[in-house]
């Protein structure tokens, strides 16, 4: 760890501030902000290709197609939802 930018204290250069208790909720921050993405965003792959583009543009990332396999896990789609093995 190191003192953030613009907070260096010169007398004590090796200290950092230690963190007694994290944040409430902050392991399921993600998953609340992909929920409300997913919900405030329609599903249609023309709307999704724009945007998708656009955090191309902003982001390192890159669109790998639907889910075939993750982690270890194979994915296979189905009229009834997933199958994971």
């Amino acid at each position: 760890m190191a003192q953030p930018s613009g907070f260096i204290d010169a007398s004590n250069p090796g200290h950092v501030c230690c963190l007694k208790k994290g944040l409430y909720g902050f392991k399921q921050a993600p998953h609340a902000w992909f929920q409300r993405f997913t919900s405030f965003m329609p599903s249609s792959r023309e709307l999704l290709s724009p945007l998708i583009s656009l955090m191309k543009s902003e982001f390192a990332m890159s669109d790998l197609g639907p889910l075939h396999y993750f982690l270890g896990i194979s994915v296979s789609r189905n009229s009834k939802g997933l199958f994971l093995s």
